[in-house]
């Protein structure tokens, strides 16, 4: 009985042990890792009380400049607008972000200028400045089990500020991009994973058209 009782009192300690920079610095960079196909899409509280839905997503790869570049597709919760990021890796800042495409509806995709990249990239809806805050400047919480629509996950809960707000997220590398949860509190909205998978798709398949180029019309 002696072996089996310190093995499971060591156990214990083990599970009771304060969350460090350690369990944070392998999340991050789990949401680090990127692969073509991996998706996530999210319900996100509106105004009034809707529930509008975003889908991030990795959907190409390419070498430039001597340096991998993949395209991220976000599918944002507003007037059907869809928009590409070539970037080189994740979580980036403004000036990672080399083109922009972007779609709105059954309109042709657009081209953006490389000047435009920096601030498109920088007003684009997106997860990576909440994981670069989460990663660098948050406070540690702890591992909880949460529940969302996409399923059960152990997460790790660190708190943050954006935007002057106070929010909390939910990071695992479980899911593409590591966000599970992200709330503003105390109102406790914001974004809930609803789904996730490796098979994403490019959405644009048209051949875009250069903004201020002889193809624009």
């Amino acid at each position: 009985m002696m072996p089996r009782l310190i093995t499971t009192t060591l156990a214990v300690l083990l599970w009771a042990q304060p969350v460090g920079a350690q369990d944070l610095e392998g999340v991050c960079e789990g949401a680090q890792e990127l692969s073509v196909g991996q998706w996530a899409e999210y319900e996100v509280d509106g105004f009034g009380g809707t529930k509008l839905t975003a889908r991030y997503a990795i959907v190409g790869e390419e070498s430039a400049e001597g340096d991998s570049r993949y395209w991220l597709e976000m599918t944002l919760p507003a007037g059907g607008m869809l928009m590409q990021l070539q970037i080189s890796g994740y979580p980036f800042p403004p000036d990672g972000v080399h083109k922009v495409l972007m779609k709105v509806g059954d309109s042709p995709a657009m081209e953006y200028p490389k000047e435009m990249a920096a601030q498109m990239g920088s007003e684009g809806q997106n997860l990576s400045e909440p994981i670069v805050k989460a990663c660098s400047e948050s406070e540690l919480v702890g591992w909880e089990t949460v529940s969302v629509p996409a399923g059960e996950f152990r997460a790790l809960r660190v708190k943050v500020t954006i935007g002057g707000g106070e929010k909390e997220i939910w990071l695992s590398s479980e899911v593409p991009f590591g966000m599970v949860k992200m709330a503003e509190m105390p109102d406790d909205k914001g974004l809930v994973l609803v789904a996730h998978g490796m098979d994403a798709k490019s959405s644009i398949t048209e051949t875009p058209v250069k903004l201020g180029g002889p193809n624009q019309r």
